[in-house]
């Protein structure tokens, strides 16, 4: 059967396809070549889009895999196949995802763009397209980091290849080794056409049967021509018919007699044949080996290496590029090759202008001509204040920018001049509609409905604005210096949480959050206190301060005895406030870190009633002296920190490092009350976690979707992007001095609540929207009124700052500094409250006037409910405006409301809250005024979120009394339109509709509202199946019981396997040894053990492998548990130490916890001896931990880990984990939880998705249980994220395919039913064909009893069902479930055959996934307990991306 394709895949002709032949070159030639080839190259500002080679390449990727399909095709039938097609049919993934990659990065705009050649045979296509089709054409496609540095730098000394063109070279190499690998497919495709006319002439001759049952089939592929390749036919037909012996020898002098008459003989031509099948073999080794590397190599340094910008910018007159982060550079370049596009001036001119600008500043500072030291650096000129001077000085014409105070003018007045305008139109149309009353009436009713009118349309209007403005101005970047590695002294910084305390409980708590936040930004010069305020009471001293004190105090000390003297804690002390009428911290937060804050800076005495910085006995001994740096007040910068804010990983450090850099220096103004440029306090973007993302249905609509992106950008905010300042919320770094300088005296006392926004103002807030924290948000809607009421509360509070004049701490009448931006936040603060009381006049206003005067006011509604839903219609136009083609709708299994659902549902939920949020605005706003001009009093009112949650009634009766105006206004409405009749039909059923829609949103937001139920897939079992899942267990602990033994040193065995004499293998691995540790203290979780022997067996194992050798702290991977000697070839495996390290974090939480607890319970005399041992050990297991050093199983040029370590040969294994779905990702996690390797190596892990029944997750290289769930015994599961949403794929796709075929789940690697000479079963990996890239997954089938257990915390039932199933199959017998069960064809008997062998390792599996279910995820929480692992959790929490890359489900079926 023949397949064609019809015209539509030959997209270009002959003469537009870059198609160039070389030889391979030696270096030299090749540096030569390549320069000459620059000198030749004349070149024009774009390219043809005749030569976009899009088109060629998706051609290309056709014909790749049609071949690819013909391969398989030819596989099954027993054709061979050409040795080059063994590289397609391993690799299609790679060839696949980078021409998805390819695809949506190089748009035909990008191509354009890129210069073009103006002459020659090329003329047209873009030179770096040229550049890299010659690289690969010289070098056979074998391009690395090496020779790439090398051939651009031997172009670039005739040629300067722009920024532009460097950053994309490896982009256009993959273009041309694809190109490669098309052409060497279409060989293979004539290969196996020959192939495929041998196969049916000898069919026909020697094979009837053959004959009869196969019908050989060949995809016709039009776009190969098909008028060669002999000499294929004559080596594959000489070879089938020798094969055939004496009864083909007729055949065989026929064809010999045939090919001579061509003047050749067979064994030339097979010579010829051979040679040339080597040379493809080679050419497409090299292609896909480059095309695999090219996402490894570190453009980022070769660019830094070779590209003559970057050579100028470093000239940076004060040293500060080459400080900076590398964002912060590529940022610096973007701007210059933006610059370079629209002013057609070469980018190193104007980098040289940059650096001319730069030190005429630095002379003219030196002579004492300029203050402004910013001027000195060349980012002044490209991203800052002197981007006019530089563009003058490359123009002739005189170029105005506007400045900031005009674009302000401009924002301000585009919204509200259109806002007035519309509203005119609106009311004009009306006063002309009421002709039947009078003048002066329709004049005062006119008057009122702009009043009521203006506000709704600017919230339109500014909506409008700000959504066009984010996509036409890009995201503003916040350079910053790298701190990654250490925070230099002079930036000494403190990191602090100011909060209310009210129980000891809540110290411990936020002492181990500092805990957590120093080991995830560790670095020098970084300190951490707990600010503790008091709570408002009657009393001065509350009977739970001594405990509070107590404990902040044992805290630090314990804390500071672990990492040196980082640790502190404040308390402070109560005094009267007659205004709040109550003993409270003086001014609150504000307060408290006012005082702290003058306390560091040396200009008042201690304040506070417990302070741990002020008394040296808080502090061990060794590290007093290095207290003195502290003492001496050289802080530098405060992060402040909410209760419930965490500060991630290296967020700090990030958060320094743009505080430092130079262009965000705080300058004052004359009056020294305002920062007028630069940023002297950051706010960095805030994001929500994914648990608290999902906390109730409210959360899952108002927080939005959670968690991290595999990348952190600047993300849009109209504040910075056009005005250079953000908004602060009281969660960030701020400047010591600075702040102290401006604000020390500037605010009154007992007056203002809501500080925040203030402070940005003053000290001119920068917005750093690439640095995340993450916050919690309200569970429920009653928590979240008291926080809003709060802020609006605040809000009016500080509306004094609108005036010109305003009254200091002093009491004195001062200028207000305030610029009009600063004056407008607050305004637009003020105008946001009263939007909801404006739209519910103006639907009043229009069911009341329409209804007396008989006249149509539908578009008066329409405009209010405009007003509250018009952020859903601006997603909905994004989202018609972004969407593009080809995006797959997926499902998830973890049911979020994000996106467009949740924007609607905000949407629907914002008129149903539009009476309540009306109370709650005016209630704040009477209340304010009246207590700001009246009482004067309980203006500090507050209530925590933390309170809020606790304190609310979160039943249905108490939404009502809380929510009584809409059950009130709902009312009302209802019994006046029954009563009344008025208006016209439809206004009535509107009326009616919204009363019904009020009357019934208390009950709404209660049922939204109540908390989300954490699983329990315990829940969901009866009892007789966990007496089941708890007594296979018992059988699998027994496996450990009886073969930790002093004969094996009490290390497991590596496996049992009852025909085989001896039955045990006296060997073991990390692995091994980790399960074994974790099953013991499984044992005694799970009641099979008491204490007193778990501690005693766990002693002498740990004792044993204390006294292990070792290689940099990592276990050898094999032992001999009777010598105890490493087992020759000696190796280091980088899971193996992963898992085992990762287990003995697990070990020393159960150690831990035990410990307190028998010094809690205080033990017997005789039970002491339990106590110091579980103290030895936790010691051995942090010394364990802290000398296994994985940066050397680390890779640094391809940033991923190695197979692991060959001792004998001293390097490193050639073959890398570069996959997230890996069992290995316990090891990257670890590796960056020690700070071994950089986090930036996660994200470095491919994240290849492909989808199954409309669900989603992540592809892996066998598509084994193991892979996928294995690493989640130890690794909390974020609901929600990539790896949660992954795991839970994996299982849906074994269920599925066992369906299928019609066996029990759990495939995985396993041992199978084939031995070796000594009687040991072998082992391989076994996986689901579509979520595996190896090759021959459904060759093999092959179910494992752990592979189906590890998934029993997500399918409890369906596990325990299965697990029946295997029992009734013969799987169950002295140690629980056999090793695996055999499916195999050819390999059984009677369909299937068990695997009658135990396995260490998945014993040990086994009986953890079960401690898992019956204890609440134990072994997780354990691990996640580790202050190290609670570091890096953020890297838990990525969520699965929208974006899809590769499909892959009809790989193999």
């Amino acid at each position: 059967m023949c397949k064609t394709y019809t015209k539509e895949w030959i997209f270009l002709n002959e003469k537009k396809r870059l198609n160039i032949k070389g030889a391979i070159l030696d270096k030299a030639q090749l540096e030569n070549y390549l320069e000459k080839i620059a000198s030749d190259h004349i070149l024009t500002e774009k390219s043809s889009k005749e030569t976009y080679p899009l088109p060629r390449l998706k051609e290309n990727f056709f014909v790749i895999k049609e071949v690819y399909k013909l391969l398989n095709e030819q596989i099954k039938q027993s054709i061979q196949i050409h040795p080059a097609g063994e590289w397609i049919l391993d690799n299609l993934y790679i060839i696949e995802e980078v021409v998805k990659s390819i695809s949506k990065e190089l748009t035909l705009k990008k191509y354009t763009n890129f210069l073009g050649l103006a002459n020659g045979r090329y003329k047209g296509f873009a030179r770096v397209y040229v550049l890299a089709t010659e690289m690969v054409a010289y070098t056979d496609g074998k391009i690395n980091s090496e020779n790439l540095e090398e051939m651009l730098k031997a172009y670039q000394t005739k040629k300067t290849l722009s920024m532009n063109e460097i950053w994309s070279i490896g982009l256009f190499i993959q273009i041309a080794l694809i190109e490669n690998i098309r052409e060497i497919c279409e060989t293979i495709y004539m290969s196996q056409l020959q192939k495929y006319k041998v196969e049916n002439i000898l069919a026909k001759f020697f094979d009837e049967e053959k004959k009869k049952n196969r019908v050989l089939q060949l995809n016709k592929i039009s776009l190969i021509k098909t008028n060669r390749m002999k000499n294929a036919f004559i080596e594959y037909m000489s070879y089938k018919l020798k094969k055939y012996g004496s009864q083909a020898y007729g055949y065989l002098k026929v064809l010999e007699e045939e090919v001579e008459k061509t003047g050749n003989s067979i064994s030339e031509v097979v010579k010829k044949e051979h040679f040339d099948i080597a040379l493809k073999k080679v050419a497409i080794g090299n292609s896909i080996v480059t095309l695999k590397n090219m996402s490894r190599i570190n453009f980022l340094e070769i660019f830094e290496k070779i590209n003559c910008v970057e050579d100028i910018l470093k000239q940076d007159p004060i040293c500060q590029y080459e400080k900076m982060d590398s964002e912060t550079k590529t940022y610096y370049r973007n701007t210059i090759a933006e610059i370079s596009k629209k002013t057609k001036i070469s980018e190193i001119y104007i980098a040289k202008k940059c650096l001319e600008l730069s030190l005429k500043a630095k002379e003219r500072i030196e002579n004492n001509e300029i203050k402004n030291i910013k001027k000195m650096h060349i980012g002044y000129y490209l991203i800052s204040d002197g981007k006019e001077e530089l563009l003058n000085s490359l123009s002739d014409k005189k170029i105005k920018l506007k400045s900031t105070k005009e674009k302000v003018n401009c924002y301000i007045l585009s919204i509200w001049l259109t806002s007035i305008i519309v509203s005119l139109i609106i009311v004009v149309k009306f006063y002309m509609l009421l002709t039947n009353i009078n003048i002066f009436a329709n004049i005062i009713l006119s008057a009122l409905l702009f009043t009521i009118l203006v506000i709704p349309i600017e919230n339109i209007v500014s909506k409008t604005i700000q959504y066009v403005l984010s996509k036409i101005v890009k995201p503003k970047l916040i350079p910053k210096i790298d701190f990654h590695n250490q925070i230099p002294e002079e930036y000494s910084t403190m990191v602090v949480i100011p909060t209310i305390l009210k129980s000891r409980e809540k110290v411990q708590e936020l002492m181990e959050k500092l805990e957590v936040y120093y080991i995830a930004n560790k670095s020098e010069n970084l300190y951490f206190t707990l600010l503790g305020d008091c709570s408002a009471g009657s009393k001065e001293v509350e009977s739970f301060d001594v405990e509070i004190i107590n404990e902040g105090i044992n805290q630090v000390k314990k804390l500071n005895e672990k990492y040196g003297n980082k640790f502190n804690f404040v308390y402070r002390k109560r005094i009267w406030n007659a205004n709040e009428e109550c003993y409270m911290g003086w001014e609150r937060k504000r307060g408290l870190l006012n005082q702290f804050n003058e306390y560091l800076l040396g200009n008042i005495k201690d304040p506070f009633r417990i302070n741990t910085l002020e008394n040296e006995e808080f502090k061990p001994n060794v590290i007093k002296k290095n207290w003195a740096k502290i003492n001496a007040r050289k802080i530098k910068y405060i992060i402040t920190l909410d209760s419930d804010t965490d500060l991630t990983l290296n967020s700090g450090l990030k958060l320094v490092g743009a505080m430092a850099h130079i262009l965000n220096k705080p300058m004052l103004n004359e009056k020294e009350d305002l920062i007028i440029s630069g940023h002297a306090i950051m706010q960095p973007r805030v994001g929500i976690g994914l648990i608290e993302s999902r906390k109730s249905i409210f959360t899952q609509i108002y927080a939005g979707e959670g968690g991290t992106d595999s990348y952190t950008n600047a993300i849009s905010n109209i504040y910075q992007d056009n005005f250079d300042e953000g908004i602060f919320t009281g969660k960030g770094i701020y400047d010591l001095e600075i702040f102290s300088k401006v604000l020390n005296d500037e605010i009154r006392e007992n007056a203002v609540l809501s500080h925040d926004l203030l402070e940005g103002n003053y000290l001119r807030c920068g917005l750093a929207s690439d640095i995340m924290l993450m916050d919690g948000y309200p569970t429920n809607y009653l928590s979240f009124r008291t926080r809003l009421y709060r802020w609006i509360r605040g809000d009016y509070q500080i509306t004094p700052w609108l005036k010109s004049m305003i009254v200091n701490k002093k009491g004195e009448l001062k200028q207000n500094p305030l610029n009009l931006l600063s004056k407008y936040k607050i305004f637009s603060n003020i105008v946001r409250s009263k939007e909801e009381t404006m739209v519910f006049a103006m639907l009043l206003y229009a069911l009341i006037i329409s209804s007396i005067f008989k006249i149509k006011l539908g578009y008066l509604a329409i405009i209010g409910i405009l007003s509250i839903i018009i952020p859903t219609i601006l997603d909905v136009i994004n989202l018609i405006i972004t969407k593009k083609e080809g995006n797959i709708k997926t499902k998830r299994f973890v049911k979020t409301i994000d996106g467009m659902h949740a924007s609607v549902l905000r949407a629907i939920i914002d008129i149903l809250l539009l009476p309540d949020k009306m109370y709650l605005a005016i209630k704040a706003e009477v209340k304010s005024i009246y207590r700001m001009t009246r009482s004067k009093k309980h203006l500090l009112e507050w209530t925590t979120s933390e309170e809020a949650e606790k304190i609310v009634k979160k039943d249905v009766v108490s939404y009502y009394k809380s929510m009584n105006a809409n059950l009130i206004i709902g009312t009302l409405g209802i019994v006046f339109c029954y009563i009344a009749m008025i208006g016209t039909y439809y206004s009535n059923l509107c009326a009616f509709v919204l009363s019904i829609m009020w009357l019934i949103a208390p009950a709404i937001m209660c049922i939204i509202s109540k908390k989300n139920e954490d699983r329990n897939p315990l829940n969901e079992l009866k009892d007789e199946d966990k007496k089941y899942i708890v007594d296979v267990g018992y059988k699998t602990w027994l496996y450990f019981k009886e073969n930790l033994t002093s004969k094996g040193n009490f290390l497991p065995p590596d496996n049992y396997q009852e025909d085989r004499n001896p039955n045990l293998i006296m060997r073991t691995s990390p692995t091994n040894i980790g399960l074994a540790l974790l099953a013991v203290m499984s044992s005694y979780d799970l009641k099979y053990e008491n204490i007193e022997d778990t501690i005693e067996l766990l002693y002498k194992m740990l004792n044993t492998v204390s006294n292990l050798a070792k290689w940099n702290g990592h276990l050898y991977n094999w032992y001999d548990i009777t010598t105890l000697e490493p087992l020759v070839p000696r190796y280091i495996s980088s899971v193996d130490s992963g898992n085992f390290i990762g287990y003995l974090y697990v070990l020393k939480q159960f150690l831990l916890k035990q410990t307190e607890k028998s010094h809690v319970e205080d033990l017997e005399q005789g039970n002491n001896g339990i106590i110091l041992k579980m103290e030895i050990m936790i010691e051995n297991i942090n010394t364990i931990i802290n000398n296994t050093d994985f940066s050397k199983l680390f890779d640094e040029k391809t940033r991923l880990f190695s197979v692991g370590f060959n001792i004998e040969d001293n390097k490193l294994t050639d073959s890398y984990y570069d996959l997230l779905a890996s069992e290995a990702r316990q090891t990257s996690l670890i590796a960056i939880a020690k700070k071994d390797v950089s986090e930036k190596h996660w994200y470095n892990l491919s994240r290849t998705l492909t989808t199954v029944n409309k669900y989603k997750g992540l592809l892996s290289w066998a598509g084994t249980s193991f892979e996928y769930l294995m690493p989640t015994v130890n690794i909390k599961q974020y609901p929600g994220s990539i790896l949660d949403e992954s795991c839970k794929f994996m299982i849906m796709s074994q269920i599925e395919y066992a369906r299928k075929l019609g066996i029990p789940w759990g495939i995985s690697e396993a041992a199978f039913n084939l031995r070796d000479l000594n009687n040991n079963y072998q082992y391989k990996a076994f996986g689901i064909p579509w979520l595996g890239l190896k090759r021959g997954l459904s060759d093999e089938i092959v179910t494992s009893s752990y592979g189906c257990i590890l998934a029993i915390n997500e399918e409890a039932k369906q596990v325990i069902d299965n697990l029946k199933i295997l029992q009734e199959e013969g799987m169950f017998n002295k140690y629980g479930f056999y090793e695996s069960i055999d499916f195999t064809p050819g390999r059984t008997k009677n369909g299937y055959e068990p695997v009658k062998t135990y396995m260490a390792h998945h014993q040990g599996l086994i009986l953890l996934s079960i401690n898992n279910l019956m204890n609440k995820n134990i072994i997780q929480k354990r691990f996640m307990q580790n202050p190290e692992i609670r570091a890096i959790d953020i890297l838990l929490q990525e969520k699965m991306p929208e974006n899809m890359i590769i499909k892959r489900k009809s790989r193999e079926n």
